[in-house]
């Protein structure tokens, strides 16, 4: 499909986030997944949900695409994230808690990024890569 209905198909997908059925929402995040990371913009909107769960699995989905780690590493290479990136990856780490941040940290120890623990705390992720 083209750009445009890819980006519909994965803003109706990523609203099934939130549905109350356990297997509605797992299906969803594998979904997402399959998609791609050009669908992040339809996943990040989720973490605005009111339902804890969509948020969670929002911040688990971008993570599962790379978008977090690809913002982390630039951020280490110097480059400047937008805002919407920059307020992205903070809003997914928070919801995603000290696991997820942790992981982050993992993640980065075959290619390290400087001050990694630093900028997590900038985040203010109580107690996320002490």
């Amino acid at each position: 499909p083209d750009r445009a209905r890819r980006q519909a198909i994965a803003a109706g997908i990523a609203a099934s986030l939130a549905d109350r059925d356990w297997s509605v929402r797992t299906t969803a995040k594998e979904a997402l997944a399959q998609l791609g990371p050009a669908t992040w913009r339809a996943v990040a909107a989720q973490l605005s949900s009111n339902d804890a769960f969509a948020r969670n699995g929002a911040a688990e989905v971008l993570q599962n695409l790379g978008v977090l780690d690809w913002t982390l590493r630039g951020i280490a290479s110097g480059v400047r994230p937008t805002d919407e990136a920059l307020d992205v990856l903070k809003r997914a780490l928070r919801e995603g808690g000290v696991s997820m941040a942790d992981a982050a940290v993992l993640r980065t120890k075959s290619e390290p990024i400087p001050d990694i623990h630093a900028l997590l705390r900038s985040f203010d992720l109580q107690g996320a890569a002490s």
